[in-house]
């Protein structure tokens, strides 16, 4: 790739939500405007792969969706646009990222991590001087309330509280997957994450640990045998997510004294203890959850339906709102409707969208991601595997960059890093 602009997509890669906050988005589009100039100016042949192609597909479909649209009378040209940027975001960082890895060394990859690590703890410190007017100059919301009384976390540069952790797992997994994950960069995604003071830490460590669990079991069952380092890490996992469940479960209410979030304490006591009646009143819980919801809803209502950014037409669609509402009380015996603009799930989306269509379409990209090289076979990575799964399922939008180089690395596995000599 030509010098000097190879590394700028990188950086907006793992910090999308850093650009001018006066864009109406919070991911901004520095990500995809600087992985096209790449791709149009990289010296060799751009590799494109299954998995890109079914993506470029997508997009294809997407424009013309958006076109067809026109005739709808509540077409909202800016939502739908919003849509657009994500589908369009999906295989141009996909293409651009899979291309990175075999044309540079792992090294390249790692410093920019290094520094964006860096970045969200000066950001860190900028909250708690009280210099969030700065962050706010460059991240669109940045929202960070110094009255909530430890309700709430710090932001640093990003939107809100919740999307660090989310962040700190897919730091963790490109540090792993260039084997440089040591106790150090561990221990700095942890507080990164604990930082943020959100629930969504404590759901991310419950995924990750019984993920990794069941691969070991899954593992040990296949070969016969435990592997010692493997069984020290399922050993440890589980004395980890043991020692916080116990911890919450015993001093909840000291907890949330002392400082702690109280929203997230409260709602993994809840869970931790398998009593889950207060997702019925949890309008922000009900949130994170509702795309795949809004999209099991779409396919429902009209199975063969093909219609980009669906999420903010459902309180149009009176069939379609009725039978979204019905599923959320049936699940949760909840009233609350949630009704985001735009789905908080990749995999949501492609359903509300593209309705069985996009339900297939998930099903050839989980199996082309799982790959069948002798390394995507391996404990650690069919852990990372469903980890990855549940972000796209739960925690990711289709305009965040960073998912897609995460799926870009992970079907890049199975071959070695490419390293030059000299």
């Amino acid at each position: 790739m030509i010098k000097g602009i190879s590394g700028a997509p990188i950086f907006f890669i793992l910090m999308p939500y850093i650009g001018i906050s006066i864009l109406p988005s919070d991911v901004q589009p520095f990500a995809l405007v600087l992985s096209i100039l790449s791709l149009i100016f990289y010296k060799g042949s751009v590799k494109v792969d299954t998995i890109s192609i079914v993506l470029l597909l997508m997009l294809l479909v997407s424009i013309i969706s958006f076109i067809a649209n026109i005739y709808n009378p509540y077409q909202d040209v800016m939502f739908d646009s919003r849509a657009l940027f994500g589908y369009a975001t999906a295989p141009i960082i996909y293409l651009y990222f899979y291309n990175y890895l075999l044309s540079n060394e792992s090294n390249s990859l790692i410093k920019y991590i290094d520094i964006a690590v860096l970045i969200v703890f000066f950001g860190f410190v900028l909250n708690i001087f009280g210099f969030t007017q700065i962050i706010q100059i460059f991240v669109n919301r940045a929202i960070f309330d110094e009255s909530t009384a430890g309700s709430r976390g710090l932001t640093s540069f990003f939107p809100e509280q919740s999307r660090i952790p989310t962040q700190a797992i897919f730091f963790a997994f490109f540090y792993l997957m260039a084997g440089r994950l040591n106790w150090y960069r561990g221990l700095a995604l942890l507080l990164m994450s604990a930082f943020s003071a959100s629930g969504q830490f404590f759901i991310n460590i419950s995924v990750f640990v019984v993920s990794m669990g069941i691969a070991v079991l899954y593992g040990a069952v296949r070969n016969g045998r435990f592997r010692a380092l493997h069984l020290t890490y399922a050993i440890f996992g589980f004395a980890l997510l043991t020692g916080i469940v116990f911890i919450t479960r015993s001093y909840h209410l000291s907890l949330i004294e002392i400082g702690l979030p109280r929203r997230g304490i409260e709602a993994f006591y809840n869970i931790s203890g398998f009593e889950f009646d207060f997702i019925s009143n949890d309008m922000g819980f009900l949130y994170k959850i509702s795309g795949p919801l809004q999209g099991i809803s779409a396919i429902i209502f009209d199975p063969f339906k093909i219609q980009i950014g669906t999420a903010y037409y459902f309180e149009f669609e009176r069939g379609l709102l009725a039978i979204y509402t019905n599923l959320i009380y049936d699940l949760f015996s909840s009233n609350l409707v949630p009704l985001p603009s735009r789905s908080y799930s990749i995999f949501g989306a492609w359903w509300t969208d593209f309705r069985i269509y996009g339900l297939i379409i998930t099903v050839a990209f989980v199996v082309l991601l799982r790959g069948r090289s002798e390394v995507s076979r391996s404990n650690i990575f069919i852990g990372i595997y469903a980890v990855l799964i549940f972000l796209f399922l739960f925690r990711s939008n289709t305009s965040d960059p960073t998912p897609w180089a995460a799926a870009a690395a992970f079907a890049y596995a199975g071959r070695p890093w490419p390293r030059r000599e000299g």
